[in-house]
């Protein structure tokens, strides 16, 4: 019996609607209770004894038992309002762990597609061949020879400054071109392949939407990282041919030709302004 005393307690204590209707029930037992004490007619039979009990009961109790309705509508707009809270605290979170979720799986593809571009990178470099002083340069070192063969040190100025005694950039802007371009005929077909596949990963760096900017850089380290200061050189004769425009202007916006190596050929381009460096 205790035990179930306790239990009933128990649950009277957790439910507000409970505690609500245990104290109506005890208001109304106690205004009874009053009324039979105090003029002891409860058990009368008249209709004046009846009218005079209706009146006390209603009297007092109507008032108690409103407030008390009132108090259960207040609280039960209350835990309406903690539901509608919890509600929406559940949906941002589902929310917030979506977007984080999304975020995770778009880095996830991105990676995918960029390590898949950079291995293609490696493979197109070891493709590339260079013939040169009797024999067939490969991979590292074709392009180490190509550097070595096609850097801006290797123009010949010569013929300018015979006809024309202070070079203008008018001057340097054809030479460059004509440097660049009989480059671009010593790497056709791998070695053209090679500076297409690094375009493609720096553009795909670029227009990558990456939810942090942060993100982007890493990645351009990345890629800054893989290349030798030969392939650097390479681009950047590339860059100057007909065909390295947008190369050009992706490797100037990651300012990555500031790891070439430094040549005395390097003041005309910089008076020509064909580089950004």
């Amino acid at each position: 019996m205790k035990d179930y005393v306790m239990k009933w307690i128990a649950l009277v204590k957790k439910d507000f609607s409970l505690r609500i209707l245990v104290l109506a029930g005890f208001f109304a037992a106690l205004v009874v209770l009053g009324y039979t004490i105090n003029f002891f007619v409860f058990s009368g039979e008249g209709q004046d004894v009846w009218g005079q009990f209706g009146d006390y009961v209603g009297g007092i109790l109507n008032p108690i038992l409103s407030f008390m309705a009132l108090i259960a509508v207040v609280r039960s707009l209350k835990y309406q309002s903690d539901e509608v809270k919890s509600a929406r605290s559940e949906a941002n979170a589902a929310i917030a762990m979506q977007q984080e979720q999304t975020a995770i799986f778009k880095q996830q593809s991105f990676e995918s597609v960029f390590f898949g571009l950079t291995d293609l990178h490696s493979k197109s470099l070891d493709m590339m061949e260079y013939a040169g002083d009797g024999r067939l340069y490969k991979g590292i070192p074709a392009i180490q020879k190509l550097a070595d063969n096609f850097n801006v040190d290797r123009i010949d100025w010569h013929p300018v400054l015979l006809r024309v005694i202070n070079i203008t950039t008018r001057d340097r802007l054809p030479v460059f071109k004509e440097h660049a371009n009989a480059f671009l005929k010593k790497v056709q077909d791998g070695g053209v392949r090679y500076f297409t596949v690094l375009e493609q990963l720096l553009s795909y760096v670029d227009s990558c939407d990456l939810p942090d900017p942060k993100l982007k850089q890493r990645y351009v380290l990345i890629v800054k990282s893989m290349l030798t200061p030969a392939e650097v050189e390479c681009a950047l004769i590339y860059c100057l041919s007909d065909d390295g425009g947008k190369l050009k202007d992706l490797m100037e916006r990651y300012s990555m030709f500031s790891v070439a190596p430094k040549r005395t050929g390097d003041a005309h381009l910089r008076n020509c302004s064909l580089l950004k460096w």
